[in-house]
């Protein structure tokens, strides 16, 4: 089911991409609003853009249809500057140049889809300011770990999903976890390859807690936690 829901759903971008990036670009937009406080800015030459965004509040949610959509194959660093306090709906949707990207502390929700299919980010660590993290945001990407503190409050389902090369994911709440599919961030969380890192002094919180008591290997060895 997971599987027939996720093939749908990269049929429906890679047809959107296609016909994005198959319109002209010779007057491609670099630079404008994406908030109501919130400037974006390309930069460098083709095919090596940064992508920057500035400025204070949320960031607006899309279908696809992010201003820099036509140029995102050519995007490969993104510069998030502290100050904003969201990233909208699929924001950085197949921007698959993209290797790393840090999330400024300023940052309180990570959209539906925000880095799905975001093929050359190979780790994330989610500020302490961070309560919410949607659906599919992280879907599809190279991830090998992930870095959740206690501050997260909900996981939308399938955010981490399809990222095979997972074999680290730290998390720092030092009682009940919340109850989420965490666990699609791997093809399977019995896998003996993936170590799930949790505070000290908290293997019997996670061992009974439903859904996480199911990682094979814990490891109590964050100190960081709130």
């Amino acid at each position: 089911m997971k599987k027939r829901i996720l093939k749908k759903t990269m049929k429906f971008y890679i047809m959107l991409a296609f016909f994005g990036l198959s319109a002209s670009t010779a007057n491609a937009q670099t630079s404008g609003m994406c908030g109501d406080s919130l400037t974006w800015t390309l930069t460098g030459t083709k095919p090596d853009f940064a992508l920057t965004i500035s400025g204070t509040g949320d960031m607006y949610n899309y279908r696809d249809n992010a201003p820099w959509r036509s140029q995102r194959s050519n995007i490969k660093s993104l510069v998030l500057h502290d100050g904003m306090t969201s990233i909208g709906d699929n924001a950085f949707v197949l921007c698959k140049g993209v290797t790393s990207v840090t999330i400024p502390n300023s940052v309180k929700t990570i959209g539906r889809a925000a880095f799905l299919f975001c093929n050359g980010l190979t780790s994330i660590t989610i500020p302490n300011s961070v309560v919410a993290i949607g659906m599919d945001a992280f879907a599809e990407c190279s991830l090998t770990s992930v870095t959740i503190p206690s501050s997260v409050k909900t996981i939308g389902r399938y955010a981490f999903i399809m990222n095979r090369n997972i074999t680290d994911i730290f998390v720092s709440w030092t009682t009940s976890p919340p109850e989420t599919s965490i666990f699609d961030i791997v093809v399977t969380y019995k896998s003996k390859r993936v170590t799930l890192h949790i505070p000290q002094g908290t293997l019997d919180v996670y061992r009974s807690a439903r859904r996480w008591k199911n990682f094979i290997n814990m490891v109590e060895d964050v100190t960081n936690a709130e």
